[in-house]
């Protein structure tokens, strides 16, 4: 008597199932005010806690942007004064659900001032995304700083000034370094210029904010700090280019009484 057998095969099917919840942000920290650097640029770190309740390893990517809250708003474009984006976070080892996200932005020295600024953080999982806000706006400090050029007079073939007579036109550009508009003051020393025999008087150098003016329109130095009539350099606002005006100088040589190479110093500050 032949039995035949009847065999069955039981095929069991693995899957991994997500549960398909947005991952979720905890506080965002960032510095509460932000002190910048005239002419160059300053770094600063926005973070938070990111759980995933799938595992931290199912969040593919964390993103921040920095904002001035008056002009801007977390999706609006980067521009250096009021938006900046960290496109991708650097994410901590994590543990079971949770990771640490350090998102770190370069700010430019005209980012604006003022108490409005927030940071947003975003992470996403592949098919959900989950964003957190700072608590409180950031403060970022105005900044009032200049850098200007120095100045060469001579007879305007490069030569030596001779006694009696007044320099060719110099001109002394004045960049705004800072994050607000500023005015200029400017004052000299005791004397406009020390030289190798005698002095040039303090009142011998003159300034205007018109070129070509003539040496008797000129604004007299003095050694104590003056406000330059009708002289404002704006915030900058082109990301390609600088903010810049300029003031113009004429020097008069005495009569007599000096001779060999002068120098001197004129001190410009920024109001």
């Amino acid at each position: 008597m032949k039995q035949n057998l009847a065999i069955a095969l039981t095929i069991l099917a693995m899957a991994s199932i997500v549960s398909g919840t947005a991952p979720t942000i905890g506080t965002v920290s960032a510095p509460t005010t932000i002190t910048l650097t005239a002419g160059n640029t300053t770094t600063i770190t926005c973070g938070a806690t990111i759980t995933d309740t799938d595992g931290f390893g199912n969040i593919t990517n964390v993103n921040a942007t920095l904002f001035d809250n008056n002009e801007a708003g977390a999706t609006s474009a980067d521009d250096n004064n009021n938006h900046y984006t960290v496109a991708s976070c650097d994410l901590g080892s994590g543990e079971g659900n949770t990771t640490n996200a350090v998102c770190e932005f370069t700010l430019q020295y005209y980012t604006n001032a003022g108490s409005a600024w927030e940071c947003n953080i975003t992470a996403t999982n592949g098919t959900d995304s989950g964003s957190g806000t700072t608590g409180q706006t950031l403060t970022v400090q105005e900044l009032k700083a200049l850098s200007v050029t120095s100045l060469a007079y001579d007879n305007g073939a490069g030569g030596t000034i001779a006694l009696g007579a007044t320099s060719d036109q110099e001109t002394m550009t004045i960049t705004n370094t800072g994050n607000t508009n500023i005015t200029t003051q400017v004052n000299g020393g005791a004397t406009a210029m020390a030289c190798a025999i005698g002095s040039i008087p303090l009142g011998n150098e003159r300034y205007n904010t018109t070129s070509g003016f003539s040496y008797g329109n000129g604004v007299l130095l003095t050694d104590t700090a003056a406000t330059v009539p009708g002289f404002l350099v704006p915030q900058r606002t082109n990301d390609g280019v600088a903010s810049t005006d300029v003031i113009y100088w004429l020097l008069g040589m005495p009569v007599n009484g000096v001779n060999g190479t002068c120098t001197g110093t004129i001190t410009v500050t920024a109001n």
